[in-house]
């Protein structure tokens, strides 16, 4: 995972105090992008905009690909994976030279090309935010599942987002949201768009959230309108398990575009291992790991189990 923070305001109105909590929130992000940090200060027109970006470096982790996209118009701030990346050069971008081998740039060159409109296109999980100094916009996307997080908050007519809402509830009033906290206490979860504290908000999941600095308007864009799963679904048993095996295995192929090691985490559970099994397929270079914490009563079955399904792991990836 990498993360990213930032916010707008006008020019020559600087906050000293929102400025000292973006610094501080940038610098405590590298948890979630340990291989490189940058922050960075753009202006256009009318606006200044504070960026911070956290790098977890999964594709291509050459110094070259440390950096935040952007030209003089457009800015890239990206935290994912996009599994058809290649696909989508081959078919848009054919032309285009690349100078890293990350989807990011992949990505970045995509929105520039067709902006929006066909986000229905991505295949990953996925949050960015893409910035038009141009028309002074900004564009907030997550994906399908929200897999991705995604906050943001609007104060006084300016944007500020985070991949984490340390650094939003830090700026807010810090006031209950108590009909969100009802709905927690309700149903053991928050809502899909609010959070806990008022003005701390969560980018809908398959969504664009579109914001106009010129006018401070906002408009939500869905990115799959109808993905069609209710035509499509059969009962389990009438799936040839040679046709379940082949979809399962070309899921997780393109779960494996990194460049990354992979490690697998076994629960004891079915699905862990058929996942972990496959995986052994397309890669032997491949780790399953469990967890047995101490004080536990069912430890001796636990270590157990353990064993066995390891055992399983690795004497049944066998073509």
């Amino acid at each position: 995972m990498c993360g990213f923070i930032g916010y707008s305001h006008q020019i020559g109105k600087e906050n000293t105090f929102h400025k000292t909590k973006f610094n501080f929130y940038h610098n405590r992000m590298i948890n979630r992008g340990p291989d490189f940090q940058i922050k960075s200060e753009i202006q256009n027109y009318s606006k200044k905009f504070h960026l911070g970006f956290s790098r977890l470096a999964i594709q291509d982790s050459s110094a070259k690909a440390n950096k935040i996209f952007k030209n003089k118009r457009y800015i890239l701030l990206y935290n994912g994976e996009i599994y058809n990346s290649n696909y989508l050069k081959k078919k848009y971008l054919k032309d285009q030279s690349f100078e890293t081998d990350t989807d990011t740039e992949i990505l970045f060159n995509f929105l520039m090309l067709h902006g929006i409109s066909k986000l229905n296109e991505l295949e990953g999980i996925f949050s960015f935010v893409f910035l038009d100094l141009e028309k002074n916009k900004i564009y907030l996307t997550r994906d399908y599942t929200g897999t991705k997080p995604l906050f943001y908050s609007i104060i006084n007519g300016e944007i500020f987002f985070s991949s984490e809402a340390w650094f939003l509830y830090s700026i807010n009033e810090k006031e209950i949201n108590y009909d969100s906290l009802n709905y927690y206490l309700r149903f053991g979860f928050p809502p899909v768009k609010q959070t806990l504290i008022k003005n701390v908000y969560k980018v809908n999941p398959n969504s664009t959230l579109i914001f106009n600095l010129n006018n401070q308007t906002k408009e939500e864009v869905k990115i799959y309108e109808n993905l069609g799963f209710a035509d499509k679904e059969k009962e389990l048993c009438d799936i040839y398990p040679d046709t379940l095996n082949i979809k399962i295995r070309k899921i997780l192929e393109k779960n494996l575009i990194g460049n990354r090691k992979i490690g697998t985490f076994l629960s004891g559970g079915i699905d862990s291992s058929i996942i972990s099994t496959e995986i052994k397929k397309i890669n032997s270079n491949v780790e399953a790991y469990t967890s047995i914490y101490k004080g536990y009563k069912n430890n001796d079955e636990d270590f157990f189990i353990t064993i066995f399904f390891n055992f399983i792991f690795c004497f049944s990836a066998r073509d």
